[in-house]
């Protein structure tokens, strides 16, 4: 089976399936320091509308000194704000 990542992320694939057609694939824990450093975005991206998922993504990319992949445009304000390297992919 050629798992693409919306299935992985829906729960119908596995993230083994996944890393075995496309490469390599961290999951990475969403555990209490991830959880504070999403809320600390918060304030700077809630006029924006930004969603929880949205921030988890810009905290864990702030975490690891990552650039954040996205095509929505809203977040380049944000990340513009927030310090974070960002790369629109459309």
């Amino acid at each position: 089976m050629r798992a693409n990542l919306e299935a992985v992320i829906t729960g119908t694939a596995a993230p083994e399936e996944f890393v075995l057609v496309h490469g390599h694939l961290d999951v990475v824990p969403f555990d209490e320091s991830a959880a504070h450093a999403t809320g600390a975005l918060r304030s700077a991206t809630r006029v924006h509308g930004l969603s929880l998922g949205d921030r988890a993504c810009l905290a864990l990319c702030a975490s690891r000194g990552a650039t954040a992949l996205t095509t929505d445009k809203v977040w380049a304000p944000v990340c513009e704000i927030i310090g974070i390297p960002i790369q629109m992919l459309r």
